[in-house]
């Protein structure tokens, strides 16, 4: 689910013979004029671009693809006291000039536009205030080190001349970014602090690699100015990684956030309206289905030969090559999307040698207009789940990050005609569809001639629930780190040093891995109850296409808008409840 933040992450995480004949349709398709759409708020408009400016400027660098920021030319990391503390207040004006609009006098789509945008500054609460990730976890500040040098890179691994200059200019902030996180970490939870000093590795290393990597592409004229940022690069992780063993002792916070803010999250941010208990209910039952039909499917295959994975990621590629155009007969003839010759899917290759020493540092995939490219770890035990998967099956890989994934999402989501819309909140959502369109593309029948491929497609979506309930008794009954990891192995077949790092994981970022169940499980119902209403008119291809068009719109606001239910918005402002402040 999901990409890569720690070394052999298992989520943000969070694809032969086929189609010998043409898959029909799941469902009957008609062709339905689309309805007009009305011109957006201006004034919520102004303010989401006002917002949208301020949020590349103060917004954390993130490891998750979706959220990616683009940055102005002469940014600069900072996470000094002030800056948090500016940063806090700003949030507050936003929040304050979005009620001035008074969203609820306004038409539907302007209401869900405005909730979006709501969401959006909640999520900056959120990271600043509730959860407070500057304070809590040590890897927050090696994203914005290593992640600021890492998503110029991913955008061009041969950067220009104007790049260069503001990888060195990054490179010389990492002594004051490494100043701020020892005077901000004053509620570490111990695991993250052990995470971060082991993600840094070996210091001389990580910054050899670098300099070697990227050092033939420095003009002479800015060799100096290389130097002095490698050896502030070296020294500074060399100080940050001391610092955090040497202060172990004094890092006593609980890792888990409590059933309060969790609910705050779920309710602010991911607009969810399950009730962490019952979301935990869901999860469990799914996780239940699903062991049962891996249990049918491997009793029928167990004749099977086991399929060996590629030797090296060079056939990897190879093989992906060939395996999108046959996704995309796929797709043309299942019926599921719509083709769309802007979708020229994603391509994988290997690894550039300026960002190999730094791939564990986020999502190593570069989202563009005319296509996407998932770049690869040199090996398979470094990959994440779904990539380590692709060694043995690329399709899911192929349709996981690109159609009708994560990229086709964003490339949908982009041309969107009301402009809030555009934009993601969290990546929640885009890993529940995720999930969503895994399931749909086994059931409709990508894998028929590989039983095998079949089976990791399910294990994909256990491993998603499996995380889910996880991230769940973390929260409200406070698992600890050996509980958590005998679940994962136990019941979503992850291996001993994927359910470290998938625990570690749940530790940084709470709230994530059940929001995205609950993307995913909302979706199942959104579907159920669109061609019940719509019976024999019903079109599956004309509901994922909406789906992919309001990919950053979360379930709860597309059911509303489409089929009228304002139940779920009185379920939400129930889960709401309290403020997250409120001591428990």
């Amino acid at each position: 689910m999901l990409g890569s933040v720690t070394k052999g992450i298992t989520w943000r995480l969070f694809a032969g013979a086929l189609l010998c004949m043409p898959a029909a349709p799941l469902l009957a398709q008609q062709a339905v004029e689309p309805a007009p759409v009305s011109p957006s708020s201006p004034a919520l408009v102004a303010l989401s671009q006002e917002f949208r400016t301020w949020l590349q400027r103060n917004g954390p660098v993130e490891p998750f693809a979706s959220n990616r920021l683009r940055r102005p030319p002469d940014w600069q990391p900072d996470w000094s006291q002030s800056a948090i503390q500016a940063r806090k207040s700003d949030y507050l004006r936003f929040q304050a000039r979005l009620d001035a609009l008074a969203p609820e006098t306004m038409e539907t789509p302007d209401r869900v536009d405005a909730a979006l945008l709501g969401a959006a500054m909640e999520r900056v609460h959120w990271q600043l205030e509730v959860l407070d990730r500057p304070s809590r976890d040590p890897g927050f500040y090696l994203d914005q080190a290593l992640g600021s040098l890492f998503d110029i890179l991913l955008e061009t691994p041969q950067p220009t001349e104007l790049q260069l200059e503001e990888i060195i200019r990054r490179l010389h902030r990492f002594p004051a970014l490494v100043n701020s996180a020892k005077l901000n970490l004053d509620a570490v939870a111990p695991e993250l602090a052990r995470a971060t000093a082991r993600r840094i590795g070996d210091v001389d290393t990580l910054t050899d690699a670098f300099g070697a990597a990227l050092g033939p592409m420095v003009p002479a004229n800015m060799n100096g100015d290389f130097e002095v940022g490698l050896r502030a690069m070296r020294q500074s992780l060399a100080s940050y990684q001391d610092w955090l063993r040497v202060s172990e002792s004094r890092f006593t916070h609980a890792p888990s956030i409590g059933a309060q803010k969790y609910r705050w999250y779920l309710g602010h941010v991911a607009l969810a309206p399950q009730p962490p208990e019952t979301l935990a209910a869901e999860a469990e039952l799914a996780l239940a289905g699903i062991g049962a039909r891996l249990a049918v499917s491997q009793h029928r295959s167990r004749e099977q030969p086991a399929q060996a994975p590629f030797d090296q990621s060079g056939r990897l590629v190879q093989m992906a090559d060939i395996s999108r155009s046959e996704i995309a007969t796929f797709l043309q003839t299942s019926g599921l999307v719509s083709p769309d010759s802007d979708r020229a899917g994603l391509e994988l290759a290997p690894m550039p040698a300026p960002l190999a020493p730094m791939a564990f540092v986020g999502e190593a995939l570069n989202f563009r207009r005319d296509g996407a490219t998932r770049y690869l770890h040199a090996t398979r035990e470094q990959a994440g789940l779904v990539e380590s998967m692709a060694w043995v099956e690329p399709r899911l890989l192929l349709t996981w990050d690109g159609t009708p994934g994560r990229w086709a999402q964003q490339l949908a989501a982009s041309a969107h005609p009301r402009e809030l819309r555009r934009h993601a909140v969290s990546p929640a959502l885009s890993n529940g569809l995720a999930l969503y369109f895994n399931e749909q593309i086994r059931d409709a029948g990508l894998y028929t001639f590989s039983p095998a491929s079949a089976e990791m497609a399910l294990e994909i979506n256990r491993v998603g629930a499996a995380l889910a309930l996880a991230d769940l008794h973390l929260a409200l009954d406070g698992w600890n780190a050996g509980q958590v990891q005998t679940f994962l192995a136990e019941r979503g077949g992850l291996s001993e040093a994927r359910a470290q790092a998938a625990y570690e994981n749940l530790v940084a970022y709470p709230g994530l891995a059940g929001a995205s169940f609950a993307a995913y499980s909302r979706l199942l119902r959104f579907l159920a109850d669109a061609s019940l209403e719509a019976g024999e008119a019903f079109s599956l291809t004309e509901f994922n296409d909406r789906l992919l068009l309001n990919a950053h719109v979360p379930v709860t606001l597309q059911r509303w808008e489409t089929l009228g239910s304002e139940r779920l918005l009185e379920d939400l402002e129930t889960q709401r409840g309290k403020q997250a402040t409120v001591p428990e």
